[in-house]
């Protein structure tokens, strides 16, 4: 079986993260999967997935700085990529940037993201009485 990669870390930290007592457990995986990502940015530096990625895992850790610095970069290599814009979103709502949050989340969407996906994310729970969040992921 193959060791497991930065995203399934990444994906295990994301989900102690959510559940109830969890988010100490979150840190240390958040920790491998950013030093795993990180690894992988010397195989392609300009990877838009694996940078938005970084930049959502460092906002997990209220790591602003570097979420920022991840995000740019992601943002500059792929600006209108609906994987990425759906990472930006988590990542600025994270760092308590809503308006910002939902501004990408409304790209994303527009371009084809999945509205469910977003409607069911915990990532989103502090915005989930918004109107702007609610019109974002209603059926229509």
């Amino acid at each position: 079986m193959a060791e497991a990669g930065y995203e399934e870390w990444g994906n295990l930290a994301e989900a102690y993260y959510w559940s109830p007592g969890g988010r100490n457990r979150a840190e240390k995986v958040y920790q491998k999967a950013i030093a795993m990502a990180e690894g992988q940015l010397k195989v392609n530096p300009r990877d838009a997935a694996l940078l938005s990625l970084l930049a959502l895992y460092h906002a997990m850790r209220h790591d602003a700085k570097q979420a920022s610095r991840y995000l740019t970069e992601a943002l500059t290599a792929q600006p209108n990529d609906n994987e990425t814009l759906f990472y930006a979103a988590k990542t600025e709502i994270q760092l308590g940037n809503s308006d910002e949050a939902l501004q990408y989340l409304a790209r994303a969407i527009s371009g084809g993201y999945s509205k469910y996906y977003a409607k069911d994310d915990p990532a989103f729970v502090n915005v989930r009485e918004d109107t702007r969040f609610r019109r974002l992921v209603e059926d229509h």
